[in-house]
């Protein structure tokens, strides 16, 4: 009995030994790592012109930095620039501010991009010898009264420049502008406060007051001039500022 109870142990050992050995390891499951896209950055970038006036010039395409009246007159290192440029608008009637995208490259170095108004002999220059390849920008609060514009047809054209001194008109447009009237300015001086009211505009949400003893004043010099001050984005139709010489007339500029 005892031989044969240790036969039977070892034998049973022997079994599961050898089972173990034939049996397939077991396979271990592995969770697949989920690919998470991040959205890229983007390039555009924001140019606010509010209240701008731009720059005068009065010819803006050039060809070795000699100006040129032609727009296709540029050298063969300058023909493959190229741009857009989309009002926000799908309507060419458009009232007030304007909003449109830019888009503008070129296979050789860009050192300038600019808006062009060729009514008024106004440019807005957007960057300049740190343009990138392939510059995109969105415009916004662009009010062309300031650059001496009037109602009616109204031209917009994208200029580009190479760092050869070669500038050329890439891209344009023609709308029917025209400007949103503030009406019925009233204001009043006591105690040394000045108070100033308007007729609000639907379209409008925020306006500008400028106000100077100077004249000739403007949004870009208000602050500039005699006693000059400004108050931007005001969300109503009146405001006020301290009167600090009561002995003379303030010239009042109201603005969206």
């Amino acid at each position: 009995m005892y031989i044969n109870r240790c036969i039977y142990i070892i034998t049973l050992l022997g079994l599961t030994a050898c089972g173990g050995g034939e049996s397939a390891p077991a396979k271990e499951t592995i969770d697949s790592v989920p690919v998470i896209s991040l959205p890229q950055p983007s390039n555009t970038q924001t140019f606010d012109l509010t209240g701008k006036s731009g720059i005068a010039l009065a010819v803006p395409q050039k060809v070795a930095g000699t100006q040129s009246e032609s727009n296709s007159t540029v050298s063969t290192s300058f023909s493959n620039a190229i741009g857009t440029l989309r009002l926000a608008s799908s309507t060419s009637n458009v009232e007030g501010n304007l909003t449109f995208g830019i888009t503008a490259s070129d296979t050789d170095v860009m050192n300038k991009v600019s808006l062009y108004l060729p009514n008024a002999a106004r440019s807005f220059v957007l960057c300049s010898n740190n343009c990138t390849p392939d510059f995109q920008a969105t415009i916004t609060g662009f009010n062309p009264q300031f650059a001496n514009e009037v109602a009616g047809s109204l031209r917009i054209e994208l200029i580009v420049e190479d760092n050869l001194g070669n500038s050329a008109v890439v891209d344009a447009l023609s709308v029917n502008w025209q400007p949103i009237q503030i009406s019925a300015i009233s204001a009043s001086r006591e105690n040394g406060t000045v108070t100033v009211s308007w007729s609000g505009n639907s379209a409008l949400e925020r306006y500008n007051l400028y106000a100077a003893t100077e004249v000739g004043i403007t949004s870009e010099n208000a602050i500039e001039l005699e006693n000059g001050i400004q108050q931007l984005a005001i969300n109503g139709t009146t405001a006020q500022f301290t009167d600090v010489d009561e002995s003379k007339n303030y010239h009042l500029l109201d603005t969206n």
